[in-house]
């Protein structure tokens, strides 16, 4: 059909002589020239997904970023103004932090309840403390029950400046994170464990056993175990340390020592650029440990038993046992 047919329909002259669309003239326009912009991006700081998923509400992206840096007291210190049990929370949380996570959509999510139980940890082994409030309100708040959220509000409310007493009908001081909670997923304070700890701290000390230590591998079990009669226990496999807790028997620890080799004999090293060479030492001194070492034991034992009998005094000060007291000898 031929072209002309249809140039009725939408005028001749636009048809025959000019293009449907006009090139823009990039040079000018109703505002001027040059290139303009109507619009500008604007930040907007929206509450991540994190953050709005954690039961705690805790600004997670905030202490991450701190601890990212290195910085790693002010992100303990940004976690703890929502969460005062942050080595607890890192063991025993379900983090669904992790599960909101924008991470997860591209490889896994970032892995929150870890970096929130090493800062946990961190602060304990650093000794930080908790900033003391500015000013204090005068008021007074009695709190019953010292489970998780009786402690967690006992915090917030010191923070504010009130004094906070709290009443705990239960021998300790916790609610179901002490009950609830099996060991493997919260460790307690060991006493086994401290005692070990304090021990090879000491210079030139290889090895630590409490009670019959590796000799109870070799025995069974109804040889390794202390029984106990009315009149005392029969034996002391343990150490007088059960489970982590004294056993009220004497403390047995045996701590193996053996300093660095200095006898008058030549013996083969290598010097700072690796190359091989003989060492002489000119005198022997390992034996002046032994004489110093068995103080020492006895000093440092003596400071772990203490440290923990002033903590279990400041967790059950007002609690009486009716339990008859065991004889450690029968």
């Amino acid at each position: 059909m031929p072209l002309r047919s249809y140039i009725p329909m939408i005028g001749p002259r636009i048809m025959a002589t000019n293009d449907l669309t006009r090139r823009a003239d990039l040079t000018r326009h109703g505002r001027g020239t040059g290139a303009l912009r109507t619009q500008r991006p604007q930040y907007v700081d929206y509450l991540p997904p994190c953050n709005d998923a954690c039961p705690a509400g805790e600004n997670i992206q905030a202490w991450l970023a701190l601890a990212q840096d290195g910085e790693y007291e002010a992100a303990w210190r940004e976690l703890v103004r929502n969460n005062p049990m942050p080595a607890i929370h890192g063991r025993v949380c379900y983090h669904p932090c992790e599960d909101a996570c924008n991470r997860i959509h591209t490889d896994s999510s970032v892995s929150i309840h870890a970096v929130e139980r090493f800062l946990g940890d961190l602060a304990l082994e650093k000794g930080w403390q908790f900033d003391k409030p500015r000013k204090q309100s005068g008021k007074k708040i009695l709190i019953v029950g010292a489970g998780p959220s009786g402690l967690s509000a006992a915090y917030h409310l010191a923070v504010m400046g009130h004094e906070v007493e709290i009443r705990e009908a239960g021998p300790v001081a916790g609610g179901m994170i002490r009950v609830g909670i099996p060991p493997h997923r919260l460790p307690y304070d060991r006493l086994d464990a401290d005692i070990a700890h304090a021990m090879m701290g000491i210079n030139a000390a290889k090895g630590v056993e409490v009670g019959d230590g590796f000799g109870c591998v070799e025995a069974k079990g109804t040889e390794f175990r202390d029984e106990i009669t009315p009149g005392g226990f029969k034996t002391n496999h343990a150490g007088g340390v059960l489970g982590g807790i004294s056993s009220g028997q004497d403390i047995v620890v045996h701590t193996a020592f053996k300093p660095t080799s200095s006898i008058r004999l030549s013996g083969d090293t290598v010097d700072i650029d690796g190359n091989a060479t003989e060492l002489v030492t000119h005198g022997r001194h390992d034996p002046c440990v032994a004489i110093r070492a068995t103080p020492i034991c006895e000093a440092m034992l003596a400071i772990v038993l203490c440290d923990h009998l002033l903590r279990h005094r400041g967790q059950n000060m007002d609690v009486h046992s009716q339990t008859p007291v065991i004889p450690s000898h029968s």
